[in-house]
């Protein structure tokens, strides 16, 4: 069965049992977690978190993101999965860095895969219209 956003059964993600069972929700600060469950809700394989939009799409500051991404970069819960030189207009010689991350073992088991349907807001979906969705209530 599915809804106007997709399978009803990719609304929620799942946090993984190895989150109590190794103490992640002790060892972990609340900026950290923040930035996990964002993480762990985008269900892709490779993602970006800019400090001002994570913070612009999440209501929770810049710093907070950053000092989330850290502790899990520290703990080995993220990692850099590639970097990209992208066009810039807000740098001086045009051109910026992107940075992607994945998650890793356990966290990394919502990701979409190939069983599951695409969602209607995916690639294919996109062809020849704009599709604006607000992530935030207003």
């Amino acid at each position: 069965m599915t809804d106007k956003d997709g399978l009803l059964s990719e609304v929620y993600f799942k946090l993984p049992y190895e989150y109590w069972d190794s103490n992640w929700h002790n060892r972990l600060t609340l900026p950290a977690k923040a930035v996990l469950l964002i993480a762990m809700s985008l269900r892709k394989p490779e993602f970006t978190l800019p400090d001002r939009w994570t913070s612009q799409w999440y209501g929770i500051s810049e710093a907070t993101v950053t000092r989330g991404r850290a502790q899990l970069e520290d703990k080995g819960i993220i990692a850099v999965a590639r970097e990209e030189t992208t066009s810039s207009l807000k740098e001086m010689h045009g051109f910026g860095k992107r940075t992607y991350y994945r998650l890793d073992d356990p966290f990394n088991r919502n990701i979409r895969n190939g069983l599951t349907q695409p969602s209607p807001m995916g690639p294919s979906s996109r062809k020849g219209k704009v599709i604006i969705r607000s992530i935030r209530p207003d």
